[in-house]
């Protein structure tokens, strides 16, 4: 029994170290675009080249708001639907220490309901003030 417990801790915690190794990978690979970005606008400065809005908004990676409402929107599908998968197995498959995976589902559609809730928001601010909120 001992040796079983230690290979489900030893699973447990390369699940999570691999989670933040690829969650670091992706703070730095934002980083190093925005710097190569800001690089390339401080060049073009330099050079006396005029950059007009779109083109400083394409090397800093700023999209539209439009575009933010709707991956507001799907992330906020992605983590409702997560929240009421992990719920539901939560409660079958994890019987004497269900509330542990059921609370992780129900924060999980907390967030995907506010998600959308901030989708929907945005979406209705930028029709009333025509897509330049």
């Amino acid at each position: 029994m001992s040796n079983l417990v230690q290979t489900h801790a030893g699973v447990a915690i390369a699940f999570w170290m691999a989670l933040a190794a690829v969650i670091v990978a992706a703070i730095v690979a934002s980083v190093l675009k925005r710097r190569a970005g800001l690089a390339a606008i401080k060049f073009a400065i330099e050079r006396g080249q005029a950059l007009d809005e779109a083109t400083v908004r394409a090397l800093l990676g700023r999209h539209p708001a439009k575009d933010q409402s709707k991956d507001l929107l799907i992330h906020g599908v992605i983590w409702t639907a997560l929240g009421l998968g992990f719920g539901v197995f939560g409660r079958i498959a994890f019987e004497p220490a269900h509330f542990i995976i059921v609370g992780l589902g129900v924060l999980m559609f907390i967030l995907g309901i506010a998600l959308l809730l901030t989708s929907r928001l945005l979406a209705r601010r930028l029709d009333a003030h025509g897509n330049d909120a």
